[in-house]
């Protein structure tokens, strides 16, 4: 009774290739995964075939969410910003993506969402899987999903043109070759981080009720100089 998910409705992102205005708005399906958009709403019990059916906007392998806590837009105060990773296929030359997305009324069913590319893979820096927003300097950090998996902090969008990050740097490599590094967080201060490490091989170690055992790491030392100043 006391979950947040114990009512209320659910709804699936649909972004368009046609501007909200547009008398063809919205247009949806295939090529349509950036831009402007809206809601639809889908039943809980079955919200992956419903959304399908109304043709929400499919991305692969879809992976953690977060809201950016240094959003603000003045003319929209309630607008939010949250990001995302599409963890994609390495194999398959499908690097990853960070998509950020900004819902200018989240609290109205009927409001306009606009999602674009925040992050692009390469061969060095793919599979995302979990990501943190680092508090005070509005950092973001980014986990792979694979063996020897690597930990990016990647710049907000400074003053240019674009609206990507302005650049991503290896933090952190787990050099266990049996590892994954999962579940990124920050404490409220920023300058202290935690984060598992799972899958090891753990020959060294006695299994636990039958399992192999993982590590929680407590990583401290991070400034919190706000980069967006």
């Amino acid at each position: 009774d006391d979950s947040p998910l114990a009512s209320g409705s659910v709804y699936a992102m649909q972004i368009s290739c046609r501007e909200a205005t547009s008398s063809k708005f919205p247009q949806y399906g295939q090529g349509c995964e950036v831009g402007v958009g809206n809601w639809v709403w889908v039943n809980a019990g079955q919200a992956r075939s419903d959304a399908a059916a109304a043709g929400a906007t499919g991305y692969y392998r879809p992976e953690d969410l977060h809201k950016d806590p240094k959003f603000s837009d003045p003319s929209n105060p309630d607008a939010v910003r949250f990001c995302w990773n599409n963890t994609s296929r390495e194999k398959a030359s499908s690097f990853a993506e960070v998509m950020c997305a900004v819902d200018v009324d989240p609290a109205n069913p009927a409001s306009l969402v606009t999602a674009n590319r925040f992050v692009e893979g390469d061969t060095d820096f793919n599979s995302f899987d979990n990501l943190a927003f680092q508090p005070v300097t509005g950092n973001l950090y980014v986990v792979e999903d694979h063996p020897n998996g690597d930990i990016f902090g990647c710049l907000p969008d400074g003053a240019d043109r674009n609206i990507k990050s302005d650049g991503c740097v290896k933090v952190f490599s787990v050099i266990d070759p049996s590892a994954e590094p999962t579940g990124f967080i920050f404490a409220p201060d920023g300058k202290t981080a935690y984060v598992s490490i799972q899958h090891s091989d753990d020959s060294f170690m006695p299994l636990y009720d039958g399992f192999a055992t993982d590590d929680l790491l407590k990583i401290t030392g991070f400034k919190v100089n706000d980069t967006r100043d």
